[in-house]
């Protein structure tokens, strides 16, 4: 019997550590599938389904809350082929499959730590050190390839003189660098080690070169969750914060995009909260399903399908109002709050709630809560830090 246990999570264990270690390849190893993106980590998270299926394990609660939101997700697809083809709802399709292999990727993960308790702290290792490589690859194709004008022709935006690392988007690059300075600060603070203090600093830097705003206050938004929770934590929060004021010397290469009050990217995502807005006005109850946005996008504004902006909104609270409706909206809501009551006090727990502060503030000014790379980043350290029943 104790054997039977010993392997029961083989698979899992596998499929965690290739996921973690290919992480920071980001969209490096894609490939098309049914005219859609499909990169080596959400060909992972997919494995992990038939896991899931086959292994009826009990799950905590906090899981089961998702559940909810899953079945109304499919639901409100489901009701959206009434007004739309099922060629307009494909993508849609992948989206909401993507989001179910997360749930089950997490759920791999949370059985993995259940019946081996030490390898907690070795994936939390392992997965702190992806995030260093995913940086330091950052500042490779800072240095290299700091001009992606051309990727535009490819349905990405131009960037030039910005860190993306290997995900191509400064804004979504910038989210994980914060997870990865809070993560740092949050070690420092709990092993007094000097060396974390430094990484800290690095990572900060690191997240300033992608000259995402978002980002910025995203990182300041979890700081100050932490100075609340940490009295003594003032000095080294009150440090990394006082590093912005070498913002304006920060190198300016000509492109708008390192211009920090540039106003062209606000105007746009006025427009794109105005026309998010107006599609939840017309699907309250269960929204246009998820994730059919471009396709209501393609039909009532007309916006190009082969843009990757297409098929998100720049809000995450009106990404889940507009394809899920009210009802998506509430349930979601009553997940957020449970992940907060039903997390630990440990270095992990506090960690979450850190990252969580930051990722609500991030998604106000893009769609970082359904990001593949954030949701992937949830999906491990979520059941690390999950409060254990008595």
């Amino acid at each position: 019997m104790a054997y039977t246990k010993k392997i029961a999570y083989i698979p899992e264990l596998i499929l965690l550590f290739l996921y973690i270690s290919l992480y920071p390849l980001g969209k490096l190893l894609s490939t098309t599938l049914f005219s859609q993106q499909l990169n080596v980590i959400d060909t992972l998270s997919i494995l992990s389904i038939p896991i899931f299926i086959i292994k009826k394990d009990k799950l905590p609660s906090l899981y089961l809350r998702f559940t909810s939101f899953l079945m109304v997700a499919a639901f409100s697809f489901m009701l959206s082929l009434l007004y739309f083809s099922f060629k307009e709802t494909l993508a849609g399709l992948f989206y909401l499959i993507r989001l179910f292999s997360y749930f089950t990727l997490s759920a791999a993960a949370y059985r993995v730590f259940k019946y081996n308790k030490n390898s907690k702290e070795i994936f939390f290792k392992l997965f702190y050190i992806s995030l260093l490589i995913f940086s330091l690859i950052g500042w490779y194709q800072y240095f290299v390839f700091s001009d992606l004008t051309t990727l535009k022709y490819a349905g990405w935006d131009d960037h030039l003189g910005r860190l993306v690392s290997t995900l191509l988007d400064p804004a979504f690059a910038g989210i994980i660098l914060v997870f990865a300075t809070l993560t740092s600060m949050i070690i420092f603070f709990k092993k007094n080690k000097y060396a974390y203090l430094l990484l800290a600093v690095y990572f900060f830097v690191t997240m300033m070169f992608t000259y995402s705003r978002a980002s910025y206050i995203a990182f300041l938004g979890g700081a100050l969750y932490l100075i609340f929770r940490f009295i003594k934590f003032k000095k080294l929060i009150f440090t990394l914060i006082l590093l912005f004021l070498l913002l304006p010397f920060l190198p300016r290469p000509k492109s708008e995009g390192v211009r920090l009050e540039r106003t062209f990217s606000i105007f746009a995502k006025a427009k794109n909260y105005q026309e998010t807005f107006l599609i939840l006005k017309k699907y309250p109850l269960f929204g246009v399903g998820f994730n059919n946005i471009c396709s209501v996008r393609e039909r009532y504004f007309f916006d190009d399908a082969s843009s990757h902006a297409c098929h998100g909104a720049d809000s995450s609270l009106l990404f889940i109002l507009a394809t899920t409706g009210i009802i998506g909206f509430l349930i979601f809501f009553n997940f957020a709050i449970s992940a907060v009551k039903e997390t630990s006090d440990n270095i992990y727990g506090i960690l979450i709630k850190s990252s969580g502060v930051a990722l609500l503030i991030h998604s106000f000014f893009a769609n970082s809560m359904f990001y593949n790379f954030v949701m992937g980043y949830f999906a491990i350290i979520l059941p690390l830090g999950l409060r254990s029943k008595k």
